[in-house]
């Protein structure tokens, strides 16, 4: 028998929801009167205040100096507690794994980066990423949970990444069953390019409008992931957002995964490098010739000094990018696409081509309000977002971690 669409709210649920929109409502804004919260929150002025008063019981939240509030009154400040909870976000890649302690705000207070060698082993790498964790919760035993970004398409009801580009050997490990419950905290997984949009989500200033935010991830592979008003847009396998394997040429080279002309053979930073190093013959006169290896970053630096070779390079993948975001906006409706990944060192050059493209080949009716930008986040988007995955599982499930008083959905 199929089961039915659980979709009811509970009382504990309710209150749980409340209480996650009264502290995301703080990380965005770091302080915030109690006046504020309920004028900007939609809650009344006493459920704020019952939500408020069980959060400070459980010292999640604490008052801060008094400041100005409406009409000359003052008002007392609330903040979170950057010393109740703290979370882990491990951003595992292809190359190496990063793992870092984060509190709710967003904020780095510990960090550990690796290399991982081709001839590593899965579960052997897996193991050595718990066993850093571990340190981690012996250091700060007030870490509550821990975030997993790893690369997709990533198959969440079964716990393994579909394809890996040039890393086959990881589709057949269950990341579930060797990295759960690490020292009686949950881990949670999700795919990179949505862990980093939840980042965006939470901490990125630029978008005015983030009612439904697309991150477009140009890193080793090409991805996107959506959040929609805090929740990430999963699909029916969780690998919604795989925008890298969309085809924009049905006779171009075949793609690992299957497909034609996948956008991630035209405009990731392996395929890049690539294509420039297939190129170089046709291009004497290209300052990359003096390289004896080079990477994304010296094809950027050398289309900065004026090398033509490098700039059509940049402006072409651009091209290929702008098409790439063309179908996001008309897949997602999206008010804020943000760029993140090694692959906006193209910078303004490779912004210019990608905008002349977009508008080029859109409907201005369809453009109008939907803001393109590069992240500006002060840590890699994916680690951080890592960690906004943990974060997020804790706000709505406060109640699971926390002594509390009795209080009203």
């Amino acid at each position: 028998m199929k089961e039915k669409n659980k979709s009811g709210i509970n009382a504990k649920a309710m209150i749980d929801h409340n209480r996650a929109l009264v502290l995301r409502y703080l990380i965005d804004h770091g302080v915030a009167s109690r006046a504020d919260m309920a004028k900007e929150t939609g809650l009344t002025a006493a459920s704020i205040s019952k939500i408020t008063s069980t959060l400070l019981h459980m010292e999640v939240l604490q008052e801060t100096d008094v400041f100005g509030g409406n009409r000359g009154r003052k008002a007392i400040g609330l903040s979170i507690n950057p010393r109740r909870f703290k979370v882990v976000g491990v951003n595992f890649t292809r190359r190496s794994f990063s793992v870092g302690v984060f509190d709710l705000g967003g904020t780095l207070y510990d960090g550990h980066t690796e290399m991982i060698s081709p001839t590593q082993g899965g579960i052997q790498c897996l193991r050595q990423i718990r066993s850093v964790i571990e340190n981690c919760i012996a250091k700060y035993p007030e870490i509550a949970a821990i975030g997993m970004a790893v690369p997709g398409p990533y198959l969440k009801k079964e716990h393994r990444i579909s394809i890996m580009t040039n890393a086959p050997e990881w589709q057949t490990v269950d990341f579930e069953s060797e990295m759960q419950n690490i020292m009686g905290r949950p881990v949670f997984f999700e795919h990179d390019a949505n862990a980093a949009a939840m980042a965006e989500w939470y901490y990125n200033a630029d978008c005015a409008d983030k009612s439904t935010l697309v991150y477009f991830m140009m890193d080793d592979g090409v991805g996107a992931g959506v959040v929609q008003n805090g929740a990430v847009f999963d699909g029916h396998k969780g690998y919604a957002g795989e925008i890298g394997h969309i085809s924009i040429d049905v006779n171009g080279p075949r793609c690992q995964c299957g497909n034609y002309g996948c956008l991630e053979l035209y405009c990731s930073a392996i395929e890049f490098v690539k294509e420039a190093q297939r190129g170089l013959a046709a291009h004497p006169k290209s300052s990359l010739n003096h390289l004896y290896n080079f990477d994304e970053l010296d094809v950027f630096s050398a289309a900065k000094a004026g090398d033509s070779y490098a700039v059509e390079l940049v402006e072409r993948t651009g091209f290929c990018l702008g098409c790439g975001i063309i179908n996001i906006i008309y897949a997602y409706s999206p008010s804020c696409v943000v760029l993140g990944g090694r692959m906006i060192g193209g910078g303004s050059l490779m912004m210019n081509s990608i905008m002349k493209t977009v508008r080029e080949r859109m409907n201005p009716e369809i453009l109008q309000g939907v803001q393109i930008v590069y992240s500006r986040l002060r840590n890699d988007p994916v680690f951080t977002g890592a960690a906004t995955v943990a974060a997020n599982q804790l706000l709505l499930n406060l109640s699971d971690y926390c002594d509390e008083e009795e209080e009203e959905p």
